[in-house]
């Protein structure tokens, strides 16, 4: 890199030489000591030209730390700018989140109590049906309504899950199987083998082979045996044709003749 000629250093070199020629002007003057000084005063001068220099050097170096600085600083800069933006849009979703989660929270409790709501008014469609795991059904609609209204339970899910009781309840009303359930006999409780035909007809067959039927006597439904050999025998068959599998044909059972067609 060039360097600005300094115009105070030149004047003071400038002088220095005048000095220098004056005080060896006289002719034929042969003193030692002018020659030393004159040989002093050069390598002053040198020295000085090379302190000149090295603080040119110097400040060189620190023109160009300070660009470098300087650009650095300007790249800082820009990256603050660049984080701040950042920042402003992560405040903004950060906000427009909060909105939504407030806004979906008051969805969800809103669904949760009409799940719960849903789930208790269907209660009382279990009242006087036939008496087939009537228990279970109605634990399941509680525990749904429980869970929703404190909040164990999502709504999604309780949905879901009454649904699904819904669809279970349809099933049995359009399907006829034999199931496995405990049977009150007058003051007997007895595991028995119970044939459903939908919602409409329920009959038993015990272990000891005693036969019967759910029937409602003053309002008032019971299990009642038939005590009866040809009835027991029609019942029997029911039971066989079930277990065998869709049932086909007629039936004729206690009070009534019935068509088991297909499984359903």
């Amino acid at each position: 890199m060039s360097r600005t000629p300094n115009p105070r250093r030149f004047l003071w070199l400038l002088g220095l030489s005048a000095i220098i020629t004056s005080i060896a002007a006289p002719a034929g003057a042969a003193d030692p000591g002018y020659d030393t000084l004159a040989e002093e005063l050069a390598r002053l001068r040198g020295e000085i030209e090379a302190l000149d220099a090295r603080l040119e050097d110097q400040q060189d170096t620190r023109r160009s730390q300070l660009r470098a600085l300087a650009a650095q600083k300007s790249a800082l800069d820009l990256e603050l700018q660049r984080e701040e933006l950042r920042h402003q849009q992560l405040s903004e979703r950060l906000a427009r989140g909060q909105e939504k989660s407030q806004g979906g929270k008051a969805k969800e409790e809103a669904l949760a109590k009409a799940v719960a709501k849903s789930a208790r008014q269907l209660l009382p469609t279990l009242d006087g049906v036939l008496p087939f795991q009537l228990d279970e059904r109605r634990a399941e609609l509680v525990a749904i309504a429980e869970g929703c209204e404190a909040g164990t339970l999502l709504a999604s899910a309780g949905l879901d899950r009454l649904w699904v009781w819904v669809d279970e309840e349809l099933k049995l009303a359009r399907e006829n199987a034999v199931h496995k359930q405990v049977i009150k006999l007058g003051d007997e409780e007895v595991l028995a083998e119970v044939a459903r035909l939908g919602q409409v007809a329920l009959y038993f067959r015990t272990p000891d082979h005693r036969y019967g039927l759910w029937t409602q006597v003053d309002g008032q439904g019971r299990w009642q045996t038939t005590q009866n050999v040809e009835v027991d025998q029609k019942i029997d068959a029911l039971f066989v044709a079930l277990q065998a599998g869709p049932a086909k044909g007629f039936f004729t059972l206690p009070g009534q003749a019935i068509a088991a067609q297909g499984g359903r």
